[in-house]
């Protein structure tokens, strides 16, 4: 596992599932973590694996923009940025989606990505920043803690066909 000693990361919908356990290893390798998350349940869930918390709607450029700048406030810097937050549901036909769920998905994997794309550079130029995206997160995300994951175009695919 490679050390990520001094290294200051900040995860987007880090409180559960993918983000959560990119972020216990990030944790496990001896960077400095912080979590975003809508509730405010997600500092519990921070507290328990040694990380940080703010609280972000990534659906709204403000509290995107206050996270950020909480986050230096707090630490510094920002070397690493992994958006993970995002959401899919794939239950049932196009015809019986709803389409206020599919409005919520876009604006959250669409707008919440494009915000934090749009303000994070300017936190992150002096630490000579990283920036992970949602769609490669979980394999650049393991590639720095020394685990590849060979099987994450196996899982893209599987997620690809669930949506078709």
């Amino acid at each position: 596992m490679h050390s990520l000693q001094g290294k200051n990361i900040l995860i987007t919908g880090g409180t559960s599932g993918i983000g959560l356990a990119v972020a216990e290893n990030f944790v496990a390798s001896g960077a400095e973590v912080t979590l975003t998350g809508r509730r405010d349940s997600g500092a519990e869930t921070a507290a328990k694996i040694g990380a940080n918390f703010v609280r972000c709607d990534s659906t709204d450029e403000d509290q995107v923009e206050n996270s950020l700048r909480e986050t230096v406030a707090a630490h510094g810097k920002i070397d690493i940025l992994v958006i993970n937050a995002g959401m899919a549901d794939d239950e049932g036909s196009i015809e019986e989606f709803d389409s206020a769920r599919m409005r919520a998905m876009m604006d959250l994997n669409c707008n919440g990505v494009f915000y934090h794309l749009k303000h994070a550079p300017q936190h992150m130029h002096d630490a000579g920043y990283q920036l992970v995206d949602q769609w490669d997160n979980l394999e650049k995300s393991l590639e720095l803690v020394g685990q590849p994951d060979l099987s994450l175009d196996r899982y893209r695919g599987y997620c690809f066909q669930r949506t078709v």
